[in-house]
């Protein structure tokens, strides 16, 4: 089957599976906002000249943008990571302006959903763009640093998300278990000398890199947190955008 006919067919499931659980339109902005998100990231790989294999969409899982080629500097990792909730953020500013000028619940709450999507990605766990990104800036620093943050963000990922999903849990530990492994056996080839059996590790992010890193994902944390606030503090929540209905046509 051919990659865009997979990818067409993950869009048309994830939409018809939100749409039955929620309703049409709360499922168009979720997905709406998921793919924007991971545009976001397809985007930046293409603009640091890195090969993309499109995006899919995965019901309960959010989705998930495909980077073909392997990363030569962490400061390209850090700036794809960094793109999809920055693209996210811009989505929901426009909504968010829309709902303060008119006070439509159906804005506010689209406004609130994507703003807590992004900024949900953006936390330090496993599998989330913002545990990533934290390894890119670990790596820069240091090796063990870096298989430390990686052991305890799969852990306290895993123990997070079982309450919320036992089944995307249970993902995160299968994976993480292999990639916690292959964290600590870099350290231990290394300290072999035996580095020639590793692939290429990324080019580490110099002090500046990683400061206006630091700088940019806790800005859009701000921009996100501050929609939440507003939002919240004007009694705007979820259920608005769920109970909207579509009008009827006959």
């Amino acid at each position: 089957m051919p990659r865009w006919l997979k990818q067409l067919a993950s869009y048309i499931i994830s939409f018809v599976v939100y749409a039955w659980l929620l309703n049409p339109v709360a499922a168009a902005v979720l997905l709406g906002a998921i793919a924007f998100h991971e545009c976001g990231h397809l985007y930046a790989a293409k603009y640091m000249g890195l090969r993309t294999k499109g995006f899919y969409l995965i019901p309960f899982m959010g989705g998930a943008a495909l980077v073909a080629d392997r990363y030569q500097k962490y400061s390209h990792m850090a700036f794809v990571l960094l793109a999809g909730p920055i693209a996210g953020t811009l989505l929901a500013i426009p909504f968010f302006a829309l709902y303060a000028h008119t006070g439509s619940t159906m804005l506010g709450a689209s406004a609130l959903l994507m703003a807590g999507i992004n900024l949900f990605n953006l936390a330090p766990l496993a599998m989330l763009d913002g545990g990533q990104l934290i390894e890119s800036i670990t790596y820069s620093i240091n090796d063990k640093l870096a298989a430390t943050f990686i052991t305890v963000s799969y852990v306290i990922g895993a123990i997070v998300i079982w309450s919320f999903n036992p089944f995307i849990a249970a993902m995160i530990i299968f994976f993480g278990v292999g990639n916690i492994t292959s964290a600590w056996k870099k350290i231990s080839l290394k300290n072999e000398g035996l580095e020639k059996f590793l692939p290429p590790q990324p080019e580490k992010m110099s002090v500046v890199q990683i400061i206006i890193t630091g700088i940019t994902y806790l800005f859009t944390a701000a921009i996100l947190c501050g929609m939440l606030y507003f939002c919240v503090k004007h009694n705007v929540h979820i259920k608005d955008l769920l109970s909207v209905k579509l009008p009827k046509i006959l």
